[in-house]
């Protein structure tokens, strides 16, 4: 399938004053209608440097990002802002990222007014309320509300409809359910999953939750410490994995019934990304390092169906080129 979004080679490097950090190094992703792919990996792996990078918030510091064969990352001036509401993005705390004096009408209209386009409706009350009704909410009852009356799943399905207003191919969910009770994440899950089926959108669902991630992605691609370690569908990678990171993520999750002291749990921190290890940038912390994995970044080969693994000594079979 022809993907709506393709990022190619994708560098992030922020400069600090302890020296260039490097928050994401050559990751490529490939988004595709009707299906999610999930972006999973500890706190600092660069997950949310990837989808800042593919929204040029800012730019990435190497690497291309293309939208239905359109380089967003050569555009600029009108050509880049007639794009950007193609790719919408919802954020993680959903209080801090709406305006708390405006009402939940204004706040999902805001698109509307910023792009206008004749082909939409002409009412914009009436817009404003299938939009809120196309994320479960009644514009007569939410509507003049102000973010402080809202719950939090409440507030993030604001946060959706906001970003539908935009009518986007591309939607970037980050962490969108970390800060909900587990009733109110189960509603987002299900309304994430329900309109990129109907609306034909292709989502990037960016977690650290292996169980959300279960969930809601129909792909997965792992990160550690800017690289990619592991990409294919979800439920064959959660199934057997094929890199030790993954393994070690699936073994660090608590279980009901098994005692919590024999959670496994990843040896030392990760390494700063200030000064990452040479050649695989796991192997600090891989039981199955050798001196190749110190010498030699491992590529990325296929495992499967639809699945590759970056590692010198995979879980599973590499196949035959």
């Amino acid at each position: 399938m022809t993907p709506v979004l393709e990022a190619t080679g994708l560098r992030v490097v922020h400069r600090t004053r302890s020296g260039p950090l490097h928050a994401v190094s050559d990751v490529s992703l490939r988004l595709e209608r009707r299906r999610i792919l999930a972006l999973v990996g500890e706190s600092g792996s660069g997950k949310s440097s990837i989808a800042k990078a593919i929204l040029r918030l800012p730019a990435p510091t190497a690497g291309t990002v293309t939208l239905d064969g359109i380089d967003l990352s050569t555009a600029s001036g009108r050509a880049l802002r007639a794009l950007r509401p193609r790719i919408q993005m919802v954020f993680q705390d959903p209080l801090s990222s709406l305006n708390p004096r405006r009402r939940v009408k204004d706040i999902v209209a805001e698109p509307l007014d910023a792009h206008p386009d004749p082909h939409r409706l002409p009412d914009r009350a009436a817009r404003v309320a299938e939009l809120l009704d196309a994320v479960g909410l009644s514009a007569a009852v939410f509507g003049d509300r102000r973010p402080h009356q809202l719950s939090g799943g409440q507030a993030q399905r604001v946060a959706i409809a906001r970003a539908l207003a935009a009518e986007p191919q591309v939607l970037i969910a980050d962490e969108a359910v970390s800060a909900l009770d587990v009733s109110a994440q189960a509603t987002v899950l299900n309304l994430l999953r329900g309109l990129t089926d109907e609306l034909g959108l292709a989502g990037l669902f960016i977690s650290h939750d292996l169980g959300v991630v279960r969930t809601v992605s129909d792909d997965v691609a792992v990160l550690h410490l800017g690289r990619l370690c592991e990409q294919g569908p979800t439920e064959a990678v959660l199934a057997a994995p094929a890199h030790p990171y993954t393994a070690a993520l699936l073994a660090a999750v608590p279980e009901p019934g098994r005692p919590l002291g024999e959670t496994l749990l990843l040896p030392t921190d990760p390494p700063s990304p200030l000064d990452p290890p040479s050649g695989c940038r796991f192997r600090t912390r891989c039981p199955l390092a050798t001196e190749r994995c110190a010498a030699e970044d491992p590529a990325s080969r296929p495992v499967g169906p639809g699945r590759a693994v970056a590692c010198h000594h995979p879980l599973l079979p590499v196949d035959a080129a």
